[in-house]
């Protein structure tokens, strides 16, 4: 049996690679005997902000000076993030021959299948391109069975617009699951019902599986930084720990520069080392729902800060794993998170989710 996914894989973003990654591994270990390919597709939206050369700096594009000392300096972190990135890609993801720019091109050569999975992470996430693309709804299959798996919309709700366009797109799909309750609850209000929540795609993997791919680093002894928006909140929470356990402040991201005072900054550190950093750091605080989800994983003390929009898919989790009590903001006394989580606790409950979303992905795929 042949299965294409359709994800945003190749984009520098730790949780959508490795998303991508689980998903594609998952079934090739249930499915041994099936062949399981990631469509590589790439449109510009996605791909030109990654370029080496882009200069995503609004200030710097229109003066000729200011656009090339930009390159300069930045170029030196966008070669290694784009190195790392890649070569975790060409290690681990298994891709389509062929590279697709357009959808057009999708459409008129399609990539053949029995069956076809769009997801999972936010490819439904209309404040987005990708979340308008037809292909990331599967418009461009011809004959093969269409699934969703653990999709995300990224909000609580949606406007006309893009209701109208969910239900014009998704009209043929067999079967259909998204990540979280809210998803769940916009769906309905779109006359599908009953749609199965399933589990974001890094939850198939266990930690052991998870750890088969971490590449080691030598720092120890510290507190990971992992934000996905800036907020001063999150350094102030992990001062406080630090200060209180005697820890160094290690954040990795992908700028070029911070103006932070901290005690480690690494930029586009590989998915492998991400993994690593992650699992073998004291304390996470994270702002990031695949930030917070390796940490239920690799069973970490972690703090959570709260975004300025789309919390639903931290909540979500946060929830399902009894742990809304880690969210921190201003008005928290750093004692207040000094309380070990109970990670026998949290697998209870996370542990049947886990298995309904495994049970439901073989039952879709046989």
């Amino acid at each position: 049996m042949k299965i294409k996914t359709i994800t945003c894989h190749f984009v520098h973003n730790y949780g959508a690679i490795l998303q991508a990654y689980a998903l594609s591994k998952h079934i090739s270990n249930i499915l041994p005997d099936s062949e399981v390919e990631i469509i590589d597709y790439r449109p510009p939206y996605l791909e030109n902000p990654h370029k080496i050369f882009n200069v995503g700096d609004s200030r710097y594009r229109k003066n000729i000076v200011l656009k090339t000392l930009y390159r300069v300096r930045v170029f030196p972190y966008r070669y290694a993030t784009t190195k790392n990135f890649k070569d975790f890609i060409k290690k681990y993801l298994p891709l389509t021959d062929n590279r697709y720019h357009t959808y057009k091109e999708l459409l008129n050569n399609p990539p053949i299948a029995d069956k076809y999975i769009c997801g999972s992470d936010q490819i439904w996430n209309y404040r987005e391109e990708n979340g308008k693309d037809p292909a990331f709804y599967l418009n461009f299959v011809k004959t093969g069975k269409k699934i969703a798996y653990a999709p995300s919309f990224a909000v609580s709700e949606i406007n006309e617009d893009e209701t109208n366009m969910v239900k014009r797109y998704l009209k043929d799909f067999k079967d259909l699951s998204i990540r979280e309750q809210a998803g769940v609850e916009i769906l309905n209000s779109l006359g599908y019902k009953n749609v199965p929540r399933v589990i974001d795609p890094v939850y198939l993997l266990n930690a052991s599986e998870w750890r088969e791919i971490e590449s080691p680093l030598s720092y120890k002894d510290y507190i990971l930084i992992y934000k996905i928006e800036n907020n001063n909140a999150i350094y102030e929470c992990a001062r406080k720990l630090a200060r209180k356990h005697n820890l160094k402040i290690i954040e990795v991201g992908f700028s070029a520069k911070i103006d932070v005072d901290i005690d480690k900054y690494l930029c586009g550190v590989s998915p492998s080392e991400f993994l690593y950093l992650l699992d073998n750091a004291r304390y996470v605080v994270t702002n990031s729902f695949h930030g917070v989800s390796f940490s239920i994983i690799f069973e970490k003390q972690f703090i959570t800060i709260k975004r300025s929009k789309t919390n639903s898919r931290i909540e979500g989790i946060l929830k399902i794993c009894n742990l809304e009590n880690r969210t921190y903001d201003e008005n928290n006394d750093i004692n207040e998170f000094e309380d070990i989580i109970n990670y026998s606790e949290v697998n209870d409950g996370l542990q049947k989710e886990i298995n309904y979303s495994r049970e439901y992905l073989m039952k879709v795929l046989k």
